[in-house]
């Protein structure tokens, strides 16, 4: 992609591990938005392409932020999507994070 629609990566969520428990609604508000039982969905993405979401630069630091907070490991970053088959999975774990970088408050998104 080029342009001010340049994608940092992908979002990828594990429908089959989803509980809709909105912390990745509430840290990618305006990429996500939840349907009528609370899955997130992609916003402006037809129905067929809900499962790897396009991440922008800016959003990278709270895509990660949802994939560490999701309880049911149902959500992963994938490196962008560039054409080739088999993008890398970017690792969370090891990557810098905006703030202090303390994992301190994980999981406190959770709703139950």
């Amino acid at each position: 992609m080029t342009g001010a629609h340049r994608e940092a990566a992908r979002f990828h969520i594990d429908w089959t591990r989803c509980e809709a428990r909105g912390a990745c609604l509430e840290l990618l508000e305006g990429t996500l938005v939840g349907d009528e039982d609370g899955f997130p969905l992609a916003v402006g993405r037809p129905s067929g392409q809900r499962t790897d979401v396009p991440i922008a630069p800016g959003e990278l630091a709270a895509a990660r932020e949802a994939v560490g907070a999701c309880p049911r490991l149902a959500l992963q970053l994938l490196g962008p999507t560039d054409g080739r088959a088999g993008a890398p999975t970017l690792d969370v774990h090891d990557a810098p994070r905006a703030g202090n970088g303390d994992r301190a408050g994980r999981g406190g998104h959770r709703k139950r």
